[in-house]
């Protein structure tokens, strides 16, 4: 069967997806290098450990996603652009790993592949289409059927053919991942003493008396950050300040609105749907003809004439919802505007609540949205603005003369690394955006940038190399740690006295409400072992310790790090249940052998991607 099949692989242009992980994606069937593509590569959007990534295989995952993702609609463009790292980020583990599998010379066998193929069925065998195939007569998934559809009779049919031709290089591609994933886990064990400790830490409880400072909780202002002492602190830490070589950006944003012209034309169309609607037309007519509210539509394109539903108090935004609520059923609200647009709003009916039969519970109501956005004048107007500020500034006009001219403000990034996913403070941005602000040179227009709301007209700033910094340059940082520092000390003081309380023989109650500093939070509960507290998260070592006291009464004493101090007080030791965790133990153990599996392969392969040598050059190819 396999030979017969393997002649006919060119009936089928697939892109196989295998789940890796249980969360990360991989398209082991892609053909990566181009060599199949047929048309050619116009072009190197990268490359992955030398392995160069053609700019026609990159955009045809991403068409394939975009198609995807929005079921043959366009989608909104700050989608698109995510769809536009996501498929980047898919050929990067993608290829990672099909490297490692080739280092690993990782094969199968024929019989390995037709085993593969009976007991992992792919996922087009779940799908609708193919029910009549795979389905039982109780409309499940049969795998006594998928696995005698594995049969060389069937290529006969050539529709049967193309299937079982898909099936098997679908496993082709699916079968050295699973090969690769077992190489990594298959000696995993997980031991009755593992088992044991995770249901401890999930169930062992004690009740706590407790409070811990955090350091930001004390006022700034009972610390004194003075020069002397930031300085002397950079001094004493000075590799936590050490920067990666940065370039900031300076940028205008040219805003994209709606002129008063517009809004005007909108609350025009609203008077005259009015005056349709009190002479008797059809609300729901109006609605189907009018309304841009995307809702209006279903999933098979058939219109809704406005209907929003049965809906209670707090689902709508709040001049939506004084409206609607004040309407009887059958009557229509003048305009109502909101940040989505101008709505006409009908109560179609009420419900009450039943212990108070005369107070509205619920309505259900249609509605006509028109949105407010700017017209094609507007469009033209906004974009010849920002056509002649581009034009200026490459034709040799400097940034910042071009924006003074124009009266526009310019706004600076934070300073920016290479490795950052994006550019703070650019709407959108990606990081395609923060690869042009890396190749480009002083004085260069980085981009046109737009969004949905307007123009990003960016320029490169400051180039900041890569070392210590000067003290003044970091003073901001520096200043916040100290302050963050000394902070957490004069935390430490006040668990201090509280702690002389308690050792003096005062309650931790009384102690905490003894004390001058009002903000402790005393808390008493039960703790378990992988309790949350905030600043400190879960399963940290102020928790720890109030695992190690013995007897009701007994104090942690006080506890330091970083983030503050605070103090415990053991009021009682919880029993355990021994019937509980026998009859939880194997699910136990199973959970924790899957989050091993897990934890292994997806930091196994994202040591591969931080080791890769990924080079990228999208931003010359993407125009987004």
């Amino acid at each position: 069967m396999l030979k017969t099949m393997r002649t006919n692989t060119k009936w089928i242009m697939i892109v196989v997806a295998v789940c890796f992980v249980g969360m990360i994606i991989f398209a082991w069937g892609m053909d990566i290098t181009g060599s199949r593509s047929g048309g050619g590569a116009t072009g190197i959007v990268g490359s992955i450990n030398g392995d160069k990534i053609p700019w026609n295989t990159y955009k045809n995952i991403v068409d394939n996603q975009l198609q995807q993702y929005g079921g043959g609609n366009r989608l909104p463009l700050a989608q698109q652009r995510r769809v536009y790292e996501e498929a980047w980020n898919s050929i990067i583990t993608q290829k990672v790993v099909e490297q490692e599998i080739a280092k690993r010379k990782i094969t199968y066998t024929d019989q390995e592949l037709v085993n593969f193929m009976r007991n992992n069925p792919p996922q087009i065998a779940y799908s609708p289409n193919l029910a009549p195939l795979f389905q039982d007569e109780n409309g499940q998934f049969s795998m006594a059927k998928y696995q005698a559809f594995l049969n060389p009779q069937n290529l006969q049919n050539p529709q049967s053919a193309q299937l079982l031709q898909y099936i098997e290089m679908e496993a082709a591609g699916r079968l050295p991942a699973m090969k690769f994933q077992d190489s990594l886990t298959n000696a995993i064990q997980i031991s009755d003493t593992q088992v044991r400790d995770q249901w401890l830490m999930e169930n062992e409880k004690r009740n706590m008396s407790y409070f811990f400072i955090n350091a930001n909780s004390v006022p700034a202002e009972t610390v004194t950050v003075d020069e002397a002492g930031a300085k002397a602190y950079f001094e004493a830490n000075k590799d936590d300040f050490k920067k990666e070589a940065r370039r900031t950006v300076d940028y205008v944003f040219v805003p994209l609105q709606a002129s008063a012209a517009d809004s005007a034309e909108v609350r025009d169309v609203a008077k005259m749907l009015m005056g349709k609607i009190k002479t008797g037309t059809d609300f729901a007519t109006l609605a189907n003809e009018y309304s841009d509210d995307p809702g209006n539509t279903g999933a098979n394109g058939e219109k809704k004439g406005g209907d929003l539903g049965l809906f209670g108090k707090g689902r709508m935004v709040p001049a939506f919802e004084e409206a609607v609520f004040g309407l009887k059923p059958g009557e229509v609200s003048e305009p109502v505007e909101t940040r989505f647009g101008i709505h006409i709003i009908k109560c179609d009916s009420l419900t009450y609540k039943k212990d108070a039969p005369k107070e509205v519970d619920q309505v259900k109501a249609s509605h006509i949205l028109l949105r407010i956005e700017p017209s094609r004048e507007t469009r033209d107007m906004v974009e010849g603005k920002v056509t002649a500020f581009r034009e200026a500034v490459e034709g040799g006009s400097s940034f910042a003369d071009r924006a003074a001219a124009d009266g526009m403000q310019i706004l600076t990034s934070v300073p920016l690394e290479k490795d950052i996913p994006s550019i703070p403070g650019i709407m959108g941005s990606t990081k395609i955006n923060v690869n042009r602000v890396f190749a480009a040179k002083k004085g260069d227009l980085i981009q046109v940038y737009y969004t949905e709301n307007g123009y990003y007209l960016m320029s490169l700033g400051e180039i900041l190399h890569a070392g210590i910094p000067a003290f003044e340059d970091v003073k901001t940082d520096v200043e916040s740690q100290y302050r963050k520092t000394l902070q957490a000390k004069e935390a430490e003081k006040i668990a201090a006295r509280i702690n002389d309380r308690i050792k003096a023989g005062k309650t931790i109650k009384e102690a905490v409400d003894e004390d001058e500093f009002k903000k402790v939070d005393l808390k008493v509960a039960d703790v378990y072992k992988n309790l949350f507290i905030s600043g400190l998260g879960a399963k940290n070592l102020f928790v720890a310790k109030m695992f190690q006291l013995e007897n009701p009464g007994d104090s942690t004493g006080i506890f330091v790090d970083d983030n503050g101090a605070g103090i415990a007080v053991l009021n009682e030791i919880k029993e355990i249940d021994e019937a509980a965790f026998e009859t939880a133990k194997e699910n136990i153990r199973t959970r924790l052998l899957s989050e091993k599996r897990n934890q292994i392969l997806s930091s196994y392969v994202q040591k591969l991607i931080d080791d890769a040598d990924i080079v990228d050059h999208r931003h010359l190819y993407v125009g987004l």
